[in-house]
């Protein structure tokens, strides 16, 4: 007896163990450790943050073959294309088990799934070259109607193997086919092709623009890789909303459309995000998936939140995608993703860090800017750098007219463009308050100057002190730097005075140099904040200072070398100081743009673009006149010696770098060639 009691329990034990193993197969829960959550700082990188969302159940159990698309429906139940069984599963979460598929004769791939708010299914199926409609309000989801290929002139040529589908509420039918690069069919109720809702640019590479421009018509026709880039899903939301989802790079992978088909959003980071579904919740929050392995999520206006996710594909490791191809969000605030190559559903569920940043955007949507502020505020007791926080309240108290503080909030985000808005309204509100003072103060002065000049004629007490500057300007160092006020009104003569050692020194052009450099610097690292895009601790500030002695210096060599054969009558000396005197032009412009930097928006973008190109084209035209006059070269003899030196210093430039590069491994293998030698002699 004692024996077959202990098999009895063994066998119990051993049934017991079998029947966890089989449900955790069925329904198992991703470690947190799967994903992680990251968002964009100030400086635009992206950095890790709070847990977003948190991996939920991992459903492994439905008998899925390459599932493609899902959707959810009214009653909350999950809807999936279950592509290879040619059938849509019908899941519900709070049973956690199957409790319908919809099954169809005409059904060969169904792709993509759409249900209306009046909950009929479409089913896009490439193969059966058909769109399928159901009424899910009937017992059996009886079969409504299928769409074919619209009998248009216009679609004639076109295939039409649907893949994706979307309806609005006016019945109309958004379709991605396969092989279409058009854009998205728009088709009506009534099967009628109306037109490409949207659709996406050309993006061209620098050969491609170079053929452009040589080509004939003929030639270009025969290129291949000239589509637009693919759209991936197409979505409409419950207001009618449409969205769309992309693949390529040099466009927004996610658009969020007009009634015309534009996109009032602008998700184009340089990258291809490689998104292939999109969805949104009740708030207008958007849900994005991308096939690398992540899902990202904007704003209603498109402003970048956070995403999270692993690029870590393939790996057998529970919630971890293979091939991530479709994500929904239900009431609760759950997310739903598809996996087609593991066929399996995982869910997350939203953390605090994620609930409060959207209800901090949903007051804000609603015009309850103080309410929004207190939210974000706690999001900051999260975060205290986090990004959209800062940006988010500083919107907030620039809707209240609390303009400054809006303008901390902003820089703290780094968002430029929106703290110079604010900042507009602020030098607006001063300029109306102190516009009186500065018209008395200018009239004052006025009155005063008039009187001073009137009564200095009589008294000549002015006489005095202009002696004593023009006596100060007598010393040489000072002359030999203020030299260079002369070359503005006459640089022929002032190069040829130079040329002749009547004014001017090293000494002279060194100083003029040193303020030339430090007026540079301060530009380069040290303009308003809404113009100095790349902060002063981000720079390689050595290879800054390098570079611009650098090429002042091969300038003036490769100049001289080059005149040196040529006839040229100057030395390099002079080539030297020439150059230098030429530079207040530049200089002054650096200056004044980095001081009014401070004070001007993008309104007044122009402004300082004319300094800086008339301060740079002034400096140029004086460097050509010293070259000329130096040299006493014709304009056309200039021209050629400037051409020269240019080419001259490209090749010393390769070669510098050639030889840097050949250094580096001459090193490499010396050391390498040591340690061999060491490891001999020692072993």
């Amino acid at each position: 007896m004692k024996l077959y009691s202990r098999l009895i329990i063994l066998f119990a034990i051993f049934a017991l163990l079998m029947t966890t193993t089989v449900q955790e197969r069925e329904t198992v829960h991703a470690s947190s450790a799967t994903t992680y959550t990251t968002t964009f700082n100030r400086k635009g990188f992206f950095v890790v943050t709070q847990d977003a969302y948190l991996p939920d159940r991992t459903i492994l159990n439905l008998g899925l073959d390459k599932p493609n698309d899902l959707h959810i429906g009214n009653e909350g139940y999950i809807y999936v294309a279950d592509t290879g069984n040619q059938r849509i599963v019908v899941y519900d979460p709070d049973l956690g088990e199957v409790v319908d598929e919809i099954t169809y004769e005409g059904f060969s791939t169904p792709k993509g799934i759409f249900i209306t708010e009046d909950n009929h299914l479409y089913v896009a199926d490439s193969a059966a070259e058909k769109v399928f409609q159901f009424d899910l309000s009937t017992p059996d989801n009886d079969f409504m109607k299928e769409y074919v290929k619209p009998t248009s002139v216009s679609f004639e040529a076109t295939s039409f193997n649907p893949k994706k589908v979307a309806v609005d509420k006016q019945d109309n039918l958004y379709i991605i086919a396969e092989g279409v690069f058009d854009g998205i069919i728009q088709m009506t109720a009534e099967n009628f092709f109306d037109g490409y809702f949207a659709t996406n640019k050309v993006v061209l590479t620098p050969v491609q623009r170079f053929q452009n421009l040589i080509f004939t018509d003929k030639q270009l026709e025969q290129l291949v890789n000239r589509d637009p880039g693919s759209f991936s899903n197409v979505y409409v939301d419950k207001n009618g909303i449409k969205y769309s989802t992309s693949h390529g790079t040099g466009l927004s992978n996610l658009k969020k459309h007009n009634t015309n088909g534009s996109s009032s959003i602008d998700t184009d980071y340089g990258v291809d995000l490689a998104l292939v579904d999109t969805y949104t919740d009740e708030n207008g929050i958007i849900y994005a998936a991308s096939s690398y392995g992540y899902i990202f999520v904007f704003s209603s206006e498109g402003s970048f939140i956070f995403s999270f996710g692993t690029g870590e594909q393939g790996q057998d490791v529970s919630g971890i995608y293979s091939n991530l191809v479709s994500i929904a969000v239900d009431d609760e605030g759950r997310i739903w993703t598809l996996d087609e190559e593991k066929a399996f559903i995982q869910s997350y569920i939203p953390t605090d860090y994620s609930t409060t940043i959207y209800e901090a955007l949903n007051l804000y949507q609603n015009g309850k800017y103080a309410e929004a502020v207190e939210s974000w505020e706690e999001v900051l007791k999260l975060n205290q750098l986090s990004v959209i926080a800062h940006n988010e309240i500083g919107r907030n108290l620039f809707s209240q007219g609390f303009y400054e503080e809006s303008m901390e909030h902003f820089e703290l985000a780094g968002s430029r463009y929106l703290y110079q808005l604010a900042y507009w309204e602020v030098r607006n509100v001063g300029i109306q308050q102190n516009l009186p003072v500065f018209l008395l103060g200018f009239i004052g002065f006025m009155f005063v100057y008039g009187i001073v000049r009137l009564t200095n004629k009589k008294y000549q007490y002015l006489t005095a002190p202009v002696n004593a500057v023009k006596k100060l300007n007598n010393i040489k160092i000072i002359n030999d730097f203020t030299f260079q006020f002369a070359f503005l009104k006459h640089p022929l003569d002032s190069f040829y005075i130079l040329k002749k050692k009547a004014r001017g020194s090293y000494k002279g052009a060194i100083m003029i140099f040193t303020l030339f450099f430090f007026v540079y610097m301060i530009f380069m690292t040290s303009k308003g904040f809404i113009y100095q895009f790349v902060e002063a601790a981000d720079m390689d500030l050595g290879a800054i200072i390098l570079g611009f002695f650098s090429i002042f210096i091969l300038f003036v060599v490769s100049n001289y070398l080059v005149t040196s054969i040529n006839d040229g009558e100057g030395t390099i000396g002079e080539v030297f100081k020439g150059v230098i005197y030429s530079l207040f032009p530049i200089t002054v412009a650096y200056a004044l743009t980095t001081f009014l930097s401070y004070y001007v928006t993008y309104n007044e973008l122009i402004v300082l673009q004319l300094i800086v190109l008339t301060g740079t084209g002034w400096t140029a035209l004086l460097i050509f006149l010293a070259i000329q006059e130096l040299h006493n070269y014709t304009i056309r003899e200039t021209i050629k010696s400037l051409l020269m030196t240019f080419l001259f210093m490209a090749i010393a430039g390769i070669l510098f770098a050639f030889i840097q590069i050949m250094g580096d491994q001459l090193i490499e293998f010396i050391v390498a060639l040591v340690k061999e030698a060491f490891r001999h002699v020692f072993n």
